[in-house]
């Protein structure tokens, strides 16, 4: 399946506590999302739960007008790459979280995000392992990253419930606060 176009999808009529929907949520396997604009969320903007191999290359989120406005959160997802993206939120940028409990095929794993620019207005750039209760959160890549603007921490590395996080990476990131 693939979402792909010049086009824009709108959240700014969405009002934030009054069950906004996510704008593009992702629940399959062999899923590219590409070339899109995203704006205006008021809640998460791209929940990827319960996936595999998911691409999302190339997509604008402009977020940064409600609190809880994540960017992507990868949720009990496996094989995911985030590359040549511009993220701006008020909320986490990258978000990802084990929420569900096992079986084995709900955990975190194989995770890359490279070649893109953050903005986060408020949280953290990168949220890894809060609210989570799968068994690990494991093989993460964060590589050739520009964080062009931050408030908290940018990184909080945060294993919930037990949660083992292993083998995470991040390589050349330029931090502009």
């Amino acid at each position: 399946t693939t979402v792909c176009g010049r086009g824009i999808i709108d959240g700014n009529d969405f009002v934030w506590g009054q069950h906004a929907p996510n704008m593009l949520t992702i629940t399959g396997s062999h899923v590219t999302v590409k070339d899109i604009i995203i704006r205006g969320a008021a809640s998460w903007t791209v929940p990827v739960t319960n996936c595999r191999d998911v691409v999302i290359d190339n997509i604008k989120i402009l977020g940064g007008r409600a609190q809880n406005d994540d960017g992507i959160d990868i949720v009990n997802a496996q094989n995911v790459l985030i590359k040549n993206c511009f993220i701006r939120t008020d909320d986490d940028c990258i978000a990802l979280k084990g929420m569900q409990k096992p079986p084995a095929d709900k955990n975190v794993e194989g995770i890359t995000v490279e070649n893109s620019i953050l903005w986060c207005d408020r949280a953290r750039v990168f949220l890894l392992g809060h609210e989570s209760r799968a068994p690990y959160m494991r093989d993460i890549q964060f590589r050739h990253i520009s964080i062009i603007h931050f408030s908290m921490v940018p990184f909080l590395l945060e294993p919930g419930e037990n949660m083992r996080l292993e083998n995470v990476l991040f390589r050349d990131i330029s931090l502009y606060g």
